[in-house]
């Protein structure tokens, strides 16, 4: 889930349509925008499956009213940034499966600890927010603390932020030897699809400066919160007004 991108039942339609498990990003939409998305996206895929993306971190108004749309749509998978497994409990009793983000070793060990088995691991790479942690090292510390699990069959890891080529995805295959499922997230990648402008989920010339963009950078909106952005004005102006307000 991607906000202001994968915010358009047709976008996620399309990914359904090519075979992925789209996922919706509600982020910080009020309840009326929300139940407006789902009900087109649910008109859009049909039978298939598909997903929403939460933010564990945002305000209760707005949260609050979400998890209950969730549990009236029912979607196939809850994906749940920023979140705990407190949080997650409630759709996991409902029968909906809720992946956590993992941005740490440390943190693995609690939601463990509380019975979570549904992991995002996203990488320092990704675009969007960051975690503190390169993917390969977050993945190996991961991967150190998931084998010992007694029940790896029952594990759902999603690989996220630096997969790019076959030596990366090799990264899962210690676990997927012990029967966990593995999958793949992918997120900055599907902005360069002719789908996600012909379905209205970025313009073309917002696609045009991602492709033609030669690096990117972090911008450090909270302590802990990082984002990685295509090296532009925006940044220029990000810049400034920090330096302004600490000024």
């Amino acid at each position: 889930p991607m906000t202001r991108v994968s915010a358009t039942a047709e976008f996620g339609g399309a990914v359904g349509d090519a075979g992925g498990l789209p996922f919706l990003a509600l982020a910080l939409m009020q309840a009326n925008a929300s139940r407006a998305l789902l009900t087109a996206a649910k008109k859009r895929v049909g039978k298939a499956s598909w997903g929403v993306g939460v933010l564990g971190f945002a305000p209760s108004e707005i949260l609050a009213p979400q998890l209950e749309l969730i549990h009236e749509f029912r979607p196939s998978a809850v994906l749940l940034a920023g979140g705990r497994p407190s949080q997650a409990r409630p759709l996991i009793d409902a029968g909906i499966p809720t992946y956590l983000h993992v941005p740490s070793p440390g943190l693995l060990d609690l939601f463990l600890k509380d019975g979570a088995t549904h992991f995002v691991f996203e990488g320092r790479e990704c675009g969007g927010h960051v975690g503190p942690r390169y993917s390969f090292v977050l993945w190996e510390q991961a991967l150190a603390q998931l084998i010992r699990v007694p029940h790896p069959e029952t594990l759902h890891v999603l690989f996220a932020g630096g997969i790019h080529d076959a030596r990366s995805a090799a990264m899962a295959a210690p676990l997927a030897a012990l029967g966990a499922r593995i999958g793949v997230l992918m997120g900055t990648a599907y902005i360069a699809t002719a789908e996600a402008v012909s379905s209205g989920a970025v313009l073309e010339a917002f696609q045009q400066e991602a492709l033609e963009g030669a690096r990117t950078v972090l911008v450090e909106t909270a302590p802990g919160h990082a984002i990685r952005c295509l090296e532009s004005g925006f940044v220029d102006l990000f810049n400034r007004e920090k330096a302004r307000l600490r000024a």
